[in-house]
Parts: structure tokens; C-alpha cells; sequence
């Protein structure tokens, strides 16, 4: 018994392997552009996927589906407003670097506490 996952996510999420959980055991990694095959224990399962914190949506799959891996569109504008901010921060500060990637830093971080930044789709 095994699922499908196409691993869609663009440049925003093409860097690392993320981790691929089924009922919350991690089963496997996927890069991106790949398309692989993850084992179900039972006929059904709870799929999620994780890098570094950030997280998608837990999706209810069964034997055979093919399941896609997308980026959530609002966490590339949580990138450009970092971006934005960062520049913001050197404009007025002298204490430049310390403070503008400290600032990037904690607002990406805590982003990841409101929403998902991946999504896995049946296809």
C-alpha cells in the first residue's frame, strides 16, 4: 500500500528535503521536482510534510492516491515583506547588519506559527 507525491513547490521551497509523515512517522524525504512512492501502513493514513519547521496541512490519503506538494502563495509575500522590512531597517539604522537579518529572522520564524507554508492537494 503506498501514495504518490509530486513535490510542485517553486523556487520559495526548492532548497532541502522534506520530511514526508504518514500517521505522524516520518517515511521518507522528497526534494523538490520529485515524484515518489511513500508506504501506507494501513489502506489510509494522515499524510503531512515538514522542512525546518514549516509545515503543510494534514491530508487524509488511501491506497493509490496521488497527492501534490504545492507552496502556499502567502508565504512568498511573508519573504518580500521581510525583504521590504530588512531594507527598511538599514535605511534608518547604523547598527545594520546585526539588527535587519536579527529582525528577518524572527519575523519569518513566527510566521510559521500562523499558517502553513506548504499544501498537499489530491490530484
Amino acid at each position: 500500500m503506498q501514495v504518490k507525491i509530486v513535490r510542485n513547490t517553486g523556487v520559495y521551497g526548492s532548497a532541502g528535503r522534506m520530511n514526508v509523515k504518514v500517521d505522524g512517522e516520518i517515511v521518507g524525504r522528497i526534494v523538490h521536482g520529485e515524484r515518489s512512492y511513500f508506504p501506507l501502513k494501513n489502506k489510509t493514513g494522515k499524510l503531512q510534510v515538514q522542512i525546518l519547521g514549516s509545515k503543510s496541512n494534514v491530508l487524509d490519503v488511501t491506497d493509490g492516491d496521488v497527492v501534490e506538494l504545492t507552496t502556499v502563495p502567502r508565504a512568498r509575500h511573508v519573504w518580500f515583506v521581510s525583504f521590504l522590512f530588512m531594507l527598511a531597517i538599514v535605511a534608518v539604522t547604523d547598527r545594520v547588519l546585526k539588527l535587519s537579518l536579527f529582525s528577518v529572522v524572527i519575523l519569518i520564524n513566527l510566521s510559521k506559527f500562523f499558517w502553513n507554508e506548504y499544501r498537499i492537494v489530491k490530484k
